[in-house]
């Protein structure tokens, strides 16, 4: 387990670098997305992670995990409605997961019931899952 300072040097490192350039083998197809593409992905993200610096910066300990979730989650459903093509969706995500291993918590490994994603993870590969709307009830 690392220490919160440990932590918060991670997630600012993170803030400082160029996502597409240092993390272009995650997703090599989302490498020649345009500016527009990146910069929105980019502010998701940098916001994400300032959130987290925040919230380990203020917290006496660590944060609790439920806090690292809501933060990360709610950078998810930015990510979902904001104008990005799939390819950039899906590395966007991909980054968030990433934070919240730096941030030493877990999301669920299944995304299919939440509008962000439709993945899941099974034998350590991420499948996409067709999202039905759910039926009415009807009566």
């Amino acid at each position: 387990m690392a220490t919160k300072e440990e932590i918060v040097q991670k997630l600012t490192k993170f803030r400082l670098v160029d996502k597409y350039h240092a993390f272009h083998e995650v997703m090599p197809h989302a490498f020649h997305a345009d500016a527009g593409q990146r910069s929105v992905t980019t502010e998701i993200l940098d916001n994400c992670a300032k959130e987290l610096v925040f919230l380990f910066n203020t917290a006496k300990k660590k944060p609790a995990k439920a806090l690292i979730k809501k933060v990360l989650q709610l950078h998810m459903e930015l990510i979902a409605h904001s104008v990005l093509d799939e390819a950039n969706k899906e590395f966007a995500y991909r980054l968030c997961w990433f934070l919240a291993e730096k941030a030493e918590t877990s999301l669920s490994k299944q995304t299919a019931k939440k509008y962000w994603g439709y993945w899941q993870v099974v034998n350590d590969e991420v499948q996409v899952i067709k999202y039905r709307k759910p039926r009415k009830k009807m009566q």
